[in-house]
């Protein structure tokens, strides 16, 4: 007579995972989440420097870019900004227009 044992593995169903694979993992999500919060906070501190326009009520905000909203980050519908700083806005606020104020004023729509 044979007795079945105790214990039953099932690697089928649990994957299994080295500590250092497991490591691997958390640095990678830890990098990602310190990128986005950066990010956030890059924005929070340039609006404070410049005029943005809050969205009217009767037009839906426009959502925030790529996994910002996540952290319920909002986006912003227009800024105003001099022209030297059309650079740093447009890849900090993608989602929104950005108008410019300067010796060439004009408006630059950014395409998404």
């Amino acid at each position: 007579m044979t007795t079945a044992p105790l214990y039953h593995p099932c690697p089928e169903r649990w994957p299994q995972v080295s500590l250092k694979g497991f490591f691997v993992l958390v640095t990678i999500f830890g990098v990602w989440l310190g990128v986005q919060v950066k990010w956030i906070r890059d924005r929070h501190d340039a609006l404070k420097e410049v005029e943005w326009v809050a969205d009217d009520a009767d037009s839906p905000a426009p959502p925030a870019p790529s996994s910002l909203w996540i952290f319920g980050e909002q986006g912003v519908e227009r800024i105003t900004v001099p022209d030297s700083e059309v650079d740093r806005f447009r890849v900090l606020f993608p989602e929104a227009q950005i108008d410019t104020w300067g010796p060439c004023s004009s408006t630059i729509p950014v395409v998404g």
